[in-house]
């Protein structure tokens, strides 16, 4: 998988992994690239596959290396730093929050 950062996979990607009960996303980002501060409507897993990234939640930072995760609580605001080229997957639970 070449690695692209989190602008251009979000223009090259069509749809993300999509089943009734959640969607998945691969992102990568390059040292320093940010996804802004926003909220979800439902719970995201987030999982690091290479790297290491920040996840800030509600303001409380959270260092992850690869293999580790973090689940990011529905409606809570978050934002993901890069510390290095970082790979990993966005899981959005939907299932269980009807």
């Amino acid at each position: 998988m070449k690695h692209q950062s989190a602008s251009t996979l979000q223009k090259v990607r069509n749809e993300p992994l999509t089943a009734i009960s959640g969607s998945s996303f691969v992102m990568c980002f390059d040292n320093g690239e940010k996804l802004d501060e926003k909220k979800a409507p439902f719970d995201i897993f987030a999982q690091i596959v290479e790297g290491l990234g920040e996840i800030i939640i509600n303001g409380k930072s959270h260092l992850l290396h690869a293999g580790e995760s973090i689940t990011i609580p529905a409606l809570k605001s978050h934002m993901i730093n890069a510390k290095g080229k970082l790979k990993m997957v966005l899981t959005m639970i939907k299932k269980g929050c009807e």
